[in-house]
C-alpha cells in the first residue's frame, strides 16, 4: 500500500472493503469454514488496501479514517466471511489502542508492524479461565524484576493467538485487593521467552478463525512495553472493549445482511402466490431490524468518533446496546433464513447454515448478552440515574 500523510474519507475506506471482500474474501469462506483454515493471505492483502489499521493515523500506516469506516468496512468484510473480519477487528483494535495509551516508542516499534501486515494479526489478551466477563478478577500476574516484567498466568480464547506477532496482554501489577486498580496492559511478543500457544479450540462456528489459549510461564517482558502507566490496565482493557463491541455489532450486521440477499434471491426465483407472500412479509422484518441494528452500529460509531475528538463523553452505553442488539439480530436473522429457505437453509456447505453458526459466536465475544444488558443496566441507573 503507497504512504499518503492524508487520511483517507470513509467512503474510500468502505469502497476497498468492499472490493477486497467481493475479490478476495468471499470466494475463500466456505473453503476456509470446511477446512477450519486460517487466512493468512487474506490479511496481507486487507494490509495491502490499509484495512489492518482503519482508525490508525497515517504516519503509522494506517489511514486516519473515521470510527464510522472502521465499522462499515468490518461489515463488508463479515459479509463475505465473518471468519476474516473477526481476526480483521481484533487487529485494528490491538493497533488502535497501542497510539491511544502507547508511548512514542511502543507506537513505532509496533503500530507499523500490525499495519503493514508484518505482525500478520494483532491479539488482545484479557479472558482467563476463571475471568471471561469478569475482567477484575484476572489472575495472572506480572512482577517487576529489574528491567523487565515477569508475566505468569494463562490467558484463554485468544483470536489469531498461533498466528499474531503482537499481543496485548492484561496482568495484575498490584495485590488481588486493589481489584482493578492493581491490573497493568503490556505489548508481549510470541519469541520471548515463557510464552505459549496452546491446542486450537473447536468452535460452532468462525472456524477460519483461529482461537486459542496463551500461556505465561516466567514470560520476560522488557519495562519499555508496559502500555501507559502501571495500574492503568482495566481503563485501556475497558476503552478497547467499547470499541471492539461495536465492530463485532457492525460484523453481525454484515452477517445478517448476506443473510438476507441470499433469501431475497430466493424469493425472487419462486412463483407469485400466497406462499411467496407470506415468506415476503417474514423478510420484511428481518429487514427492517436489521436496518436498526445499523443504525445502531453507525450512531455508536459516530459517537466515539466525536468522543475522541472531546466532542462527548463516554460512548460505553450505546456500544453495548448497539452489540447486544446487532448479535441478536443476527442470530435471529440467520435462524429465520435457515427455514425460509427450507432444506436447502440446513445443508451443511450452504452459505446460510455457515453464517448462523459465525452469527452465534458473535454473540459470545466482546462480552456475552448478558453482559451487554448488564453494562446497560449500571450505565443508567448506577451512573445516571433512573432518567437515564
Amino acid at each position: 500500500m503507497a504512504r499518503t500523510d492524508q487520511a483517507v474519507t470513509t467512503e474510500v475506506v468502505v469502497a476497498r472493503a468492499r472490493a477486497i471482500a467481493a475479490e478476495r474474501l468471499a470466494p475463500l469462506a466456505a473453503e476456509l469454514d470446511r477446512e477450519h483454515r486460517f487466512p493468512v493471505a487474506s490479511f496481507r492483502a486487507l494490509a495491502e488496501r490499509g484495512l489492518l489499521g482503519v482508525t490508525v493515523p497515517p504516519r503509522w500506516g494506517g489511514l486516519g479514517a473515521e470510527p464510522l469506516a472502521l465499522a462499515l468496512a468490518l461489515s463488508e468484510i463479515a459479509a463475505a466471511c465473518a471468519s476474516t473480519a473477526v481476526g480483521a477487528s481484533v487487529t485494528n483494535m490491538v493497533a488502535e489502542t497501542l497510539c491511544r495509551f502507547g508511548s512514542e516508542d511502543l507506537i513505532a516499534r509496533f503500530v507499523p508492524r500490525l499495519t503493514s501486515g508484518d505482525a500478520v494479526t494483532g491479539s488482545f489478551c484479557l479472558s482467563e479461565p476463571a475471568a471471561g466477563s469478569d475482567a477484575a478478577s484476572l489472575k495472572a500476574t506480572a512482577v517487576r524484576d529489574g528491567d523487565a516484567w515477569v508475566l505468569d498466568g494463562t490467558k484463554m480464547w485468544i483470536t489469531s493467538g498461533a498466528f499474531s506477532k503482537v499481543f496485548i496482554v492484561m496482568a495484575r501489577t498490584g495485590p488481588p485487593a486493589a481489584g482493578h486498580r492493581g491490573i497493568s496492559a503490556f505489548v508481549v511478543t510470541p519469541d520471548m521467552p515463557g510464552f505459549g500457544v496452546g491446542k486450537a479450540e473447536e468452535k460452532t462456528g468462525l472456524l477460519g478463525s483461529n482461537t486459542v489459549p496463551i500461556t505465561l510461564d516466567g514470560c520476560r517482558v522488557p519495562a519499555a512495553n508496559l502500555i501507559g502507566e502501571e495500574g492503568i490496565g482495566f481503563r485501556i482493557a475497558m476503552t478497547a472493549l467499547d470499541g471492539g463491541r461495536i465492530t463485532i455489532g457492525a460484523m453481525a450486521n454484515g452477517i445478517s445482511r448476506a443473510a438476507l440477499v441470499a433469501v431475497q434471491h430466493e424469493l425472487a426465483a419462486q412463483p407469485a402466490g400466497p406462499l411467496r407472500s407470506a415468506r415476503e412479509v417474514a423478510f420484511a422484518e428481518l429487514l427492517t431490524r436489521t436496518r436498526a441494528a445499523e443504525l445502531m452500529v453507525e450512531r455508536a460509531a459516530l459517537l466515539k468518533g466525536a468522543s475522541l475528538r472531546g466532542a462527548v463523553g463516554r460512548y460505553t452505553r450505546e456500544a453495548a446496546m448497539a452489540k447486544l442488539f446487532a448479535t441478536e439480530n443476527a442470530k435471529a436473522v440467520t435462524m429465520r433464513s435457515v427455514e425460509l429457505l427450507g432444506a436447502a437453509g440446513v445443508e451443511r456447505a450452504g452459505l446460510v447454515e455457515r453464517l448462523m453458526r459465525d452469527a452465534r459466536v458473535t454473540t459470545i465475544f466482546e462480552g456475552t448478552s448478558e453482559i451487554q444488558r448488564l453494562v446497560v443496566g449500571r450505565e443508567v441507573i448506577q451512573l445516571h440515574g433512573a432518567g437515564g
